[in-house]
């Protein structure tokens, strides 16, 4: 079950959102849900673009920094004989930013580096498909469509492989 795999120290840790609850029949109960809901749609409001997640101020960004979760697991993979690689995977208004001139997530690109961990940033090769195809083509829902997909994926299997040449086997 999703609930008891979370823990307070996961970012997204929110006790009981994936849980039914014996109270859940109470008007009361459901009311209350609504207001925590429409209290998280404003403060998603107040930071459309989700810049605490990548701000190095922020307590997201330290939350990921000061528990080293990405040098542990690289660390992790390299004992393990494999190569690490972190793949940034673009949202729309990374993209939207992008297009701007603005990558939101540099300082994230910044840290990755100095840590010397090996990593593959697709904001940029969206950003020129978006160029000739338009936003729209690339995301449907908040998600990759089919040719956003397609256009990482295609990326990925390019420029992959002389990242783990070394220790992939197959």
């Amino acid at each position: 079950m999703v609930e008891q795999s979370l823990s307070p120290q996961d970012a997204w840790h929110v006790p009981g959102r994936f849980a039914c609850g014996t109270l859940d029949d109470l008007q009361l109960v459901r009311m209350a849900r609504m207001v925590a809901c429409r209290q998280a749609l404003t403060a998603l409001v107040q930071d459309p673009h989700g810049a605490h997640l990548y701000d190095a101020g922020s307590e997201a960004f330290r939350i990921a920094t000061r528990i080293r979760i990405l040098t542990e697991l690289a660390e992790q993979v390299l004992r393990e004989g494999a190569t690490p690689v972190v793949v940034v995977l673009a949202r729309e208004r990374d993209v939207m930013q992008n297009r701007s001139g603005f990558k939101l997530h540099l300082p994230l690109l910044w840290y990755l580096s100095a840590a010397d961990i090996p990593t593959i940033d697709v904001t940029d090769r969206l950003t020129r498909e978006t160029n000739g195809r338009g936003i729209d083509r690339l995301f449907e829902f908040g998600q990759y469509s089919a040719l956003g997909n397609t256009v990482v994926a295609r990326y990925l299997a390019g420029v992959l492989p002389p990242y783990i040449s070394g220790t992939c086997r197959g």
